[in-house]
């Protein structure tokens, strides 16, 4: 699951596919920073989040730490983090295909 308590169901692979999508949603602001622009955004257009608060926490959780400069630069540890951030990260850094 996306926090690492159970298996793959239904939200995880909701909340995979939008975290998949917008991650760097970002990058419309700027390069740099990125991913706290993505957050926000992603606040601003999600706002009736009650009774899903530990799926927000694992999306913001994603979207902020899978960019390198914001990992390194807070007090977060990925050894902390929950299966999405992890799987975010890995599949965020690979490059398997077509040149970007």
């Amino acid at each position: 699951s996306f926090d690492g308590s159970g298996r793959l169901n239904l939200q995880t692979e909701l909340v995979m596919v939008l975290i998949g999508m917008t991650h760097d949603i970002g990058n419309l602001v700027s390069r740099k920073g990125h991913s706290r622009y993505s957050a926000e955004i992603l606040e601003a257009l999600f706002t009736n989040r009650e009774g899903y608060e530990r799926m927000w926490e694992a999306a913001m959780q994603a979207v902020i730490y899978h960019d390198e400069p914001a990992l390194a630069a807070g007090d977060f540890r990925l050894v902390k983090g929950w299966p999405l951030l992890w799987a975010l990260v890995a599949a965020d850094k690979m490059h398997i295909g077509r040149e970007r």
